[in-house]
This record gives structure tokens, C-alpha cells and sequence, in this order.
């Protein structure tokens, strides 16, 4: 896949005959320069691994079709958001229009008379999945249950019903994304007319960029329409369901047992002269009056790990565990030192606890080190936002 820093390995040669998929067996021989020959694997490249869960798909439902279970079954199938394609435009982290949230969703249900067929251009979201399981199951919800977000999708797909909701939403951290048919507000809070559906699926036209006139005030007004929704889910600062960040009265990122510990602290100053300021001692465990700590091992630096696909850089560092989800670690990466981005930069990352307080993390990056176009990474801790306790309800009394 030319142009990506994402390496999708080969996986195992399929064939199609006579109307079933017959799978090669893969070998590795080796070389007597210590390399090996691929046999019965495809070249590297997404478009296998995706016909390889084809072929999984069909495994499936031939296990399905053997046990006489298929028309009694219902196959839900939906995606990952993935890390990124080949322009670094989609993937899981991304805010800008509706590029890190757009999944397909695919339900197969042949033994249900008048289920809908075909390609439908409708608002869901994962939020309706539960509901859809408990009708389709036949699960009634406690009277009084209120704290459900989705639609169930069963009466429009067997007919009942000719619409199924008005509007979606969607967050990431801080960051919320809603849509109806006409409009879609992004993370970045920019609003798009998606009126009309590009062939790329996000060259929408801002509404802003519309001209005024009876087009744009309808769109406007779709807009107004939303608005109080996004107000309503704006929690994550003051109800979010992660673990609070440690007390810190002042709010300058230092916790407060800290600085009792070694006195009231500057956080952009260095007091010890090391060349790590006072916020970020804290952060990676060390100590503001000693120049010796944090070690070098516990600030974030280079490593190269392997596994079975390959050999990769990665940023390893230490980080003291209570800090939580509130103090977000951004890593970026660079090909040239000038230029960062976030986009296909980490593939996966390890937490393993030091059991002294403090736990390493292991960032990977994306591509093979031979492969890899970033050759710079670094690490921006964001300080959190003050959040108050979530309070709990017991919704089953």
C-alpha cells in the first residue's frame, strides 16, 4: 500500500471453486542468508485481510447452514473505526467531519419475512445495538428505565415503520460530533451541509461557505435544531465516568500531596536545574530537588521492540498511575522535525505497573522500522480540566 506508514502483513492465498473458499496452507522456508520465502501467502495489503474476513463471514454461516441455525439466526456485523488509510484522512482519531466515526453496518437475517433489503440511507448508531438485541431476544427493559440512548432497529427493518431516528451523536475526550440528514456538526465544532452525500463521503460544503438565501436558512434551522442536543451530552468535564484525577487546589497540574511533599512548585519552573520543569516531575515520578531524577529511563525516549511481523521503533516512558485518562498524552510523529502529526503515528501501546506508583508505557509506532516515514516522536501531556464526581444512580430499585 504505497503512501501509508500503516503495514498490513500478507495473510493466507484464498481460491473460490465451485462455490467455496479453499484455503491455501502458508509456509515460511527458509534461506541460507537467514531470510525466508513466502509460500501460499498473499503480497502485503488491506484488500486481503478484507477478503480474509470474507472468508471468515462464510465460515460462519456454512457452520450455520450445517447445524440448520441460519433462519433461526440473526448476523449483525459492524466495523472496527480502524487507525487510518492511506492519505492518514480516517481512523479512530480523527474529529474532522464524520471521518473517525463512519462505520458500515450489515445485518443478515434470512429467516425473517419482509426484512429490508438492499443499501439504506438512514441515521444509527451503536447506541441502537442494544435496544435491537433486547426486541429481536424479546427482553422487556425494567419499567421505569430511562437510560437508553438508541432506537431499536427491528421495527424498520422488518417494515413497521418507515423512519428510524432523527439525528446521531458522537464524542471523542471533549470533542462531540452530531448529525441529522441535512446538517453534521465535528469535533473541531465546524458545520457541514450533507444534503447532498459526496462520492468521498466528507467533501461536504461548510455552511458557512453557503450563500444566503432560503437554502442555507433551512439548514440553519437543522442546525437549531441540534444544538440543545450537543448541551445535553456536554459531560465529559463535569460527569464523565473515568477515574478522577488526583485533588489539585490551585489547578496547575501538580497534585496537591505533591506539592505538600515538596513545597508549593512552580509548574513551568525547573528547581533542581535537570531540565525537566516542575509539571513534569510530577508527571514521569521524579523529584523537583533532585537533578538526577527523572532518569532518562523514566522520561520519554526511543526503544525498538519486535514481534512476529516485524521490528518497530517505539516512545517508552514512565508515568506515575494515578494521573489517569484526565492528563492526555498526545504522541506525535515527524519525518523531518518540522512537520507533526498524530495521524498513523501509534499502532499500540503497553501499560505495565512499576508496582512503586508509577507504570512504563510503551507507545509502537505504526510501520515497520524499515518501512516507517516518521523518524521523530515526542510527547505532549495535557493537564486536565477540573471535573466533579459522577454520581451514581441505582436504576434497578
Amino acid at each position: 500500500m504505497p503512501g501509508t506508514p500503516t503495514v498490513w502483513p500478507g495473510t493466507p492465498v484464498l481460491e473460490w471453486k465451485n462455490g467455496n473458499y479453499v484455503r491455501k496452507e502458508p509456509k515460511h522456508v527458509a534461506k541460507a542468508d537467514g531470510s525466508y520465502d513466502r509460500k501460499n501467502i498473499t503480497p502485503d495489503g488491506l484488500s486481503y485481510h478484507v477478503e480474509y474476513l470474507d472468508y471468515h463471514m462464510w465460515q460462519y454461516v456454512e457452520k450455520l447452514k450445517q447445524m440448520g441455525e441460519l433462519e433461526n439466526t440473526v448476523i449483525i456485523f459492524s466495523a472496527d473505526n480502524g487507525t487510518q488509510d492511506n492519505a492518514g484522512n480516517f481512523g479512530k482519531a480523527r474529529i474532522t467531519q464524520q471521518q473517525g466515526m463512519h462505520v458500515p453496518l450489515l445485518i443478515y437475517a434470512p429467516g425473517v419475512k419482509n426484512l429490508v433489503q438492499g443499501r439504506r440511507i438512514i441515521q444509527s448508531d451503536f447506541t441502537d445495538v442494544l435496544p435491537t438485541l433486547a426486541e429481536v431476544m424479546g427482553f422487556d427493559f425494567p419499567k421505569g428505565y430511562d437510560k437508553l440512548d438508541g432506537k431499536s432497529l427491528w421495527p424498520y427493518l422488518t417494515g413497521k415503520s418507515k423512519h428510524h431516528r432523527d439525528w446521531i451523536y458522537s464524542m471523542r475526550i471533549d470533542a462531540q460530533m452530531i448529525r441529522n440528514d441535512k446538517v453534521l456538526r465535528d469535533g473541531q465544532g465546524t458545520w457541514y451541509d450533507v444534503n447532498k452525500r459526496p462520492g468521498d463521503y466528507h467533501s461536504f460544503t461548510k455552511l458557512d461557505d453557503l450563500p444566503n438565501g432560503e437554502y442555507k436558512n433551512m439548514l440553519l434551522t437543522e442546525k437549531a435544531k441540534l444544538e440543545p442536543k450537543l448541551a445535553k451530552f456536554n459531560l465529559y468535564n463535569t460527569d464523565s465516568e473515568a477515574p478522577l484525577p488526583p485533588p489539585d487546589a490551585d489547578g496547575d497540574g501538580i497534585a496537591d500531596w505533591f506539592e505538600e511533599k515538596h513545597g508549593p512548585l512552580n509548574p513551568k519552573e525547573d528547581s533542581d536545574g535537570d531540565g525537566v520543569d516542575n509539571y513534569h516531575e510530577y508527571v514521569h515520578g521524579g523529584d523537583p530537588k533532585d537533578p538526577k531524577s527523572p532518569t532518562k529511563k523514566q522520561l520519554p525516549h526511543l526503544i525498538e521492540v519486535s514481534d512476529a511481523q516485524g521490528e518497530y521503533l517505539a516512545l517508552q516512558f514512565d508515568r506515575l498511575e494515578e494521573l489517569g485518562p484526565d492528563y492526555w498524552c498526545v504522541i506525535e510523529g515527524s519525518a523531518n522535525g518540522k512537520q507533526w502529526t498524530t495521524d498513523g503515528v501509534m499502532q499500540q501501546h503497553t501499560r505495565r505497573s512499576n508496582h512503586d506508583g508509577t507504570e512504563r508505557i510503551v507507545a509502537r509506532i505504526a510501520a515497520d522500522k524499515s518501512k516507517a516515514n516518521l523518524k521523530q516522536l515526542r510527547l505532549t501531556v495535557h493537564k486536565p480540566k477540573k471535573r466533579q464526581p459522577r454520581k451514581f444512580v441505582n436504576l434497578l430499585k
